[in-house]
């Protein structure tokens, strides 16, 4: 039984089907991707699985554990293990860092041991802990925002463009850190515009189009999406 299943899973905005159908799988130990246009909803499909859409807009089933959450609060997904680190960041830029990181603490994270791994993991963070967060850099900003929902030990990340609007030297650091997490055995869910680099980390890639899935491959096979897809050496 995989770790979380997401099946036939439909979101609707008012008479608009964002998402239609979808289903895929994530276990312990692996990244799954998610590509395609903007506007393809794959930021519905991490939003519904966090619980950050009512459950009116839902049809499907989520598992987690064999567990159904579809629909449930945000606060219970989180405690259950699934942390979401959304697109755009979505830090307090008026708390400090460490204020900030407080507030990935739940009842079974955020203790002294868990925030000294984060910080071991983001010592920049550690050497501007007391620094309001808007002050950071976009790249340190992003190391911010995961480092908030590692605290609370999540076993499933949803990653909604990590890299949006960073430099190319942050988005390889950046790279190298979720590879981290994934060899320490946390299933990831990234929905990426570096669709080359996020595909060579996965081990399955889904290609979205108009709110379905209209392939899925395994993360080797960039060759094919770009010529079937993205048009020649489009995919970035």
């Amino acid at each position: 039984m995989p770790l979380l299943e997401v099946r036939d899973l439909g979101v609707r905005y008012g008479s608009v089907a964002a998402v239609r159908g979808v289903s895929f799988t994530c276990d312990a130990g692996e990244i799954v991707t998610l590509v395609g246009p903007n506007g393809a909803g794959k930021t519905s499909i991490l939003n519904a699985v966090a619980g950050a859409l009512e459950s009116a807009r839902l049809t499907g089933d989520v598992r987690f554990d064999d567990v159904p959450i579809l629909g449930d609060a945000p606060e219970r997904i989180v405690h259950r293990g699934i942390s979401l680190v959304p697109e755009g960041r979505r830090i307090f830029t008026t708390l400090t860092v460490g204020e900030n990181l407080r507030l990935g603490a739940t009842p079974h994270g955020g203790s002294a041991e868990d925030m000294v791994s984060v910080l071991e993991r983001f010592p920049i963070l550690a050497e501007f802990r007391r620094r309001p967060a808007g002050l950071l850099s976009g790249g340190q900003q992003q190391q911010l925002a995961l480092a908030r929902a590692l605290l609370a030990r999540p076993r499933v990340l949803l990653l909604d463009e990590p890299s949006l609007g960073l430099a190319p030297q942050v988005v390889g650091d950046l790279f190298r850190a979720i590879a981290d997490l994934r060899d320490e055995g946390i299933g990831i869910v990234l929905v990426e515009q570096h669709a080359r680099r996020a595909m060579k980390l996965a081990s399955r890639c889904h290609v979205m189009g108009h709110g379905t899935f209209v392939q899925g491959l395994e993360g080797s096979d960039v060759a094919e999406v770009v010529g079937a897809y993205f048009g020649g050496d489009a995919l970035p």
